[in-house]
This record gives structure tokens, C-alpha cells and sequence, in this order.
């Protein structure tokens, strides 16, 4: 089943995402906080939901052992291969200049805190913006063995159940709170696509969960159970997904060709995008928080840097491109 709002959205996603990590230097006002904190903060758990849903039928059709090599192949590779040449390069760094500090690394690194750079045992890895797929590839083996395949209400209450667990995953524990908003956020696209199997989704139905969501976000706001972003994040992602299946799936406009480009370089563009960031955030001068405008400049000057990076990839070392983005 193919589903034209996912192609669509997800160049988006990637944009939000490379804003979401330009947030050490944010933000000077009310703007810049909101689109950062709230606005972008739907890039994470929606590409979770996106491959809760999609890896609806794998889920469902493969042995296990054919599951794990598909996940390992898809999300672990591109993992450990992006980790391992961040690693030397930042290694073969530390020689030439006796040593660098990376992120709260010190290289050379001790065997513990290799380990930790590697996996994120103190909850996120070297490489921060890879807990994605770490906690993705975790989510789809556990989720593989606890999904429950009920029908349309039970089904309907697991999806609400998802949502809310996700709005609320804010845990003391970092490693917790990763977790159970990968897990959440991958089971909400499985529901939601198995809801979809039974009975096709009607608009009007639409609108009603996302009052009903909406509702419960809000008291859990108003009752001091979640902060005012969290909520507000939730009740935005909904309404973007909902915009995007009324432009693309109901309506049926054509994703132009730069949002079909970008979409097609998503997992690159979040693999490769953290150097660039790096760079441009210096030139921005860290100590001085900047304003929307400045951070949407800057998105867009590493969005359009990690894409090109991506397409020379792919066309010079196609082998090496297919490694990492998990195509072998």
C-alpha cells in the first residue's frame, strides 16, 4: 500500500530534525523556542510511527529470524557503519591534535567510555543523533514479541494508549525515556495501520480522534501531568499528518520534485547532517542565541549541505552509500 502523505513528509521530517539540533543555540525568543521545541519536536516519533506503520506486514509475514536480519540489515548496519567512521575519524583527530573533546568524549577514549560511545549506555550515544535507529532496532524486536492483533476497538484503544504513552514519556531515567518513546511511537503506526486494514479511516473519523486526543493532551496539561510543549507537540503532529493525507492521499497533489528529492535522501540527510551542523553552528557563534529566522537560515544552508554531501555519496561510492544507509 503505498502512501503518497509518508513520501511527502518525510524531506519535512528531516528539516525538523536537522532545526531540532541547532537548539544549542536557541533561542532568543518565544518564536524560534516554539517552532524548536514543539513545532520540529514531531520529526523523532513521527519517522518511529512511519516505520511502526510500514513494517506492519513484515511484522506480520516474517519468521522471526527472517525479521531480525531484514532489521539488522535495514536499521543496525547504518547504525554501527556511521558509528565506527565517526569514531575514526574523531580517533585519528585526537592523534594529529593530543587529543579532542567531543561532546562530553575525551578522546582517546577508555575501553567503558568506548563502549558508551558506541551503545549510549548513560543514555545517548557518541553520535547523539543516532539513538534513533539504536532505539528503533530495539523497538522492532521487542515489539515483534508484545504487538497484539485484536480487532478494530481493541485495536483503536492500543493507538490511543500509544499516543498518550508518548505525549508522557518523560522519565528521571534517560534510557527510559528514549525507550518508551521509540516503543510507543512505533506502536502507534502499527496500530493505526492495522486499524486501516480493517476499516478504512474516514475523515470525519479522523477529526474525531484527534479531538479526543487533543482533549486528553489538554487535561493532562491543565493537571500538571505534562508540560505545555509536550502537549501542544502531540495535537501538532496529529494535524500535520492530517494536512499532509488530505494534500496527498484525498486530494491527490503531486509532491514536487524538491520535496520528492528530499524525501528520497532522508535517512542520509539524518546520518550525515551532524558535521555540517557542527560547522555552521560555530560560524554562528554558540554564545549568542539567535531568533527563528537565523535558525531556519541555517537548517536550510545544513539541510541543502548533507543532501548534496548524499547524492555525491551515492553517485562516487554507491557500495559505501549502500552500507550506510542500510540497502544491501
Amino acid at each position: 500500500m503505498k502512501i503518497n502523505s509518508i513520501d511527502a513528509m518525510r524531506g519535512v521530517l528531516a528539516f525538523f530534525v536537522v532545526a531540532i539540533h541547532l537548539s544549542p543555540i536557541c533561542c532568543s525568543n518565544d518564536y524560534a523556542s516554539t517552532f524548536v521545541n514543539s513545532i520540529a519536536r514531531i520529526a523523532v516519533p513521527l519517522f518511529f510511527a512511519i516505520s511502526g506503520l510500514l513494517n506492519y506486514k513484515t511484522i506480520n509475514k516474517l519468521k522471526f529470524p527472517a525479521y531480525l536480519s531484514k532489521s539488522l540489515k535495514s536499521v543496525a548496519i547504518p547504525y554501527i557503519s556511521v558509528t565506527v567512521l565517526g569514531f575514526a575519524s574523531l580517533y585519528i583527530f585526537a592523534i594529529a591534535y593530543g587529543g579532542i573533546t567531543f561532546i562530553g568524549f575525551r578522546f582517546p577514549l577508555s575501553k567503558p567510555e568506548t563502549v558508551d560511545f558506541f551503545l549510549g549506555t548513560s543514555g545517548y550515544p557518541g553520535l547523539f543523533h543516532l539513538w534513533f535507529l539504536r532505539n528503533l532496532f530495539i523497538s522492532m524486536i521487542i515489539f515483534y514479541f508484545i504487538r497484539i492483533n485484536a480487532g478494530l476497538f481493541i485495536t483503536g484503544a492500543l493507538f490511543l494508549a500509544s499516543v498518550i504513552l508518548w505525549g508522557y514519556s518523560t522519565f528521571a531515567d534517560k534510557q527510559i525515556a528514549l525507550l518508551v518513546e521509540a516503543i510507543s511511537s512505533f506502536s502507534a503506526g502499527y496500530y493505526l495501520r492495522r486499524a486501516i486494514e480493517i476499516a478504512p479511516i474516514k475523515i470525519k473519523t479522523s477529526v474525531i480522534w484527534i479531538a479526543i486526543i487533543s482533549s486528553l493532551e489538554l487535561i493532562m496539561f491543565y493537571t500538571g501531568l505534562q508540560s505545555f510543549y509536550r502537549s501542544f507537540c502531540v495535537i501538532f503532529l496529529m494535524l500535520f499528518c492530517l494536512a499532509f493525507h488530505l494534500i496527498y492521499d484525498r486530494f491527490g497533489y503531486r509532491i514536487n520534485t524538491l520535496l520528492k528529492i528530499a524525501s528520497t535522501y532522508s535517512l542520509p540527510i539524518y546520518l550525515f547532517h551532524l558535521p555540517f551542523m557542527m560547522i555552521t553552528s560555530l560560524l554562528l557563534k554558540p554564545s549568542a542565541p539567535h531568533g527563528l529566522f537565523a535558525i531556519m537560515v541555517a537548517a536550510s544552508i545544513i539541510f541543502s549541505l548533507t543532501l548534496s554531501f548524499s547524492i555525491l555519496l551515492e553517485r562516487l561510492f554507491p557500495s559505501a552509500y549502500r552500507v550506510f544507509t542500510g540497502k544491501i
